[in-house]
């Protein structure tokens, strides 16, 4: 089967601009007093930040097909070095967006723990393991569900309303790899005061 993910810098941008056009487009004409975000599509789309497309790297396994929040939690919890993220993808086989999770590195890669080919586009908000702990046990605890941007919303845990707390974010290092940008891109990071 032929990769189905962005192979250049245009394609990418097609993918990320159409993921953005359609959770736009979910986003409801109002939002209830008090509240921060609309809803999940409104929370990511502010808070989210663009993954890199990737295949299964080190140790981390693919696991069952229809259960990504599990699977990106369990590596994660179980091994140093992975962050788990939370968002929205555009699978590799359908034309639609999903609520999705998958676990990224410090280079910003988004490495896909449920599906056989990584998606074509990856939006979401990067969670430190602390917090993951923290909210993972407060769900399953309430529902038998992993996921944290989630419409099963309770006293303790509404980011519609509130956001997160500090502690939640995880920080981002990506390490841009030089010899891939274009020679403005290589001037301009070069040139900068």
């Amino acid at each position: 089967m032929s990769h189905p993910w962005p192979s250049n810098r245009e394609e990418k941008a097609l993918h990320e601009k159409l993921l953005l056009k359609f959770a736009s487009s979910q986003r409801p004409h109002s939002q209830p007093d008090g509240w921060t975000y609309q809803n999940q599509y409104d929370l990511v789309l502010k808070e989210g930040r663009w993954y890199v497309p990737s295949r299964l790297t080190g140790n981390i396994i693919k696991g069952p097909d229809e259960e990504c929040f599990r699977n990106a939690v369990i590596p994660v919890l179980d091994t140093s070095g992975y962050t788990y993220v939370e968002g929205f993808a555009a699978p590799p086989t359908k034309k639609r967006l999903v609520h999705h999770a998958w676990v990224t590195d410090r280079y910003g890669k988004a490495i896909e723990t449920t599906w056989e080919d990584p998606g074509l586009a990856y939006c979401g908000i990067p969670f430190r393991t602390k917090y993951l702990r923290e909210i993972t046990f407060m769900s399953r605890g309430r529902n038998g569900k992993y996921g944290i941007i989630t419409d099963r919303l309770h006293a303790e845990h509404n980011p519609f309303k509130n956001g997160f707390p500090d502690h939640a974010i995880a920080p981002v290092y990506v390490k841009v790899a030089f010899a891939l940008l274009s020679h403005r891109d290589k001037n301009d990071l070069l040139h900068r005061g």
